[in-house]
């Protein structure tokens, strides 16, 4: 995988721990709903947006970093 691959990568899975951050938040505050609401709405964001990022269909195709064929 290369530069571009690796940040990619790297951006997704930060999107989508965000994106359980958020979760995880609106549940803490579930009585809140000026905090909840907003949380929830934003995970969702985050997992569509991850959803249709390159490095969603690239996991697939690329390989991890750690299976890189070398030259």
């Amino acid at each position: 995988m290369n530069k571009i691959g690796l940040l990619l990568s790297e951006l997704h899975d930060a999107e989508t721990d965000f994106a359980t951050a958020c979760r995880r938040t609106a549940e803490r505050q579930a009585a809140d709903h000026g905090t909840s609401y907003p949380c929830r709405t934003i995970a969702t964001q985050c997992d569509n947006h991850a959803a249709r990022s390159p490095a969603s269909s690239c996991s697939a195709t690329c390989g991890s970093s750690s299976s890189r064929r070398r030259p």
